[in-house]
């Protein structure tokens, strides 16, 4: 099992999935503020605050991926979704 597993696991059966879907989603949430203030040339935000934040946001989105065991699914989704955008691209 790889660190980041490790990890999440432990994260997991010591704080409670319920803890942790709280976490993802205030870590996705101080990504977002960075990035507003960031469109809006408020104080507050560099491009070190914002690759912190995406920095936690990942670790969250692997979380997510124990909590609900979905790996598959949400790869064949992603994959899905990147072939579409890749269309509306036109890239061949």
């Amino acid at each position: 099992m790889e660190l980041e597993e490790t990890i999440a696991n432990e994260c997991i059966r010591q704080w409670g999935v319920k803890a942790q879907l709280g976490i993802a989603i205030e870590e996705c949430s101080e990504l977002i503020t960075q990035l507003i203030k960031l469109g809006r040339e408020v104080n507050g935000s560099t491009i070190d605050s914002i690759c912190d934040e995406i920095a936690d946001v990942e670790i969250m989105m692997f979380q997510l991926r124990v909590i609900f065991e979905k790996d598959e699914l949400i790869d064949s989704i992603k994959e899905k979704k990147l072939k579409r955008l890749k269309e509306r691209l036109n890239i061949r």
